[in-house]
């Protein structure tokens, strides 16, 4: 179960040290909304996706291999982060694009994209 943490203060600005700290302990920011304040989530159990045994759905693999869709890593991670925040409802606001963009710039935060007709 994920649950937020309180005791934020609205003022405090998130930045790449305090974000890769609290990653470290198992927290991640998410805003209540486009414009909403962030709060903090420990979810139990943490999920984590081990990269070299990641299941590729054999649709998606097929895909690619049919040069419908590329893959690419790291080549447009802003535009990526703003793509997945053009929803009604999100949690991805102005402040978490930029401080996961800085953490991309730092050599943190990836991207893994899907490009269709290649």
């Amino acid at each position: 179960m994920t649950t937020p943490v309180t005791g934020r203060r609205q003022h405090e600005i998130l930045t790449p040290d305090i974000l890769l700290d609290a990653y470290r302990i198992g927290f991640f920011p998410m805003a209540e909304s486009r414009t909403g304040p962030l709060s903090w989530y420990s979810p139990d159990p943490r999920g984590i996706i081990p990269v070299r045994s990641a299941n590729i759905p054999r649709s998606v693999r097929k895909l690619v291999r049919d040069g419908r869709c590329e893959v690419r890593v790291d080549t447009s991670f802003e535009e990526v982060m703003r793509a997945c925040a053009e929803r009604e409802e999100t949690w991805i606001s102005e402040e978490i694009i930029d401080v996961y963009t800085a953490l991309f710039r730092a050599g943190y935060g990836h991207s893994v994209e899907a490009w269709e007709g290649g």
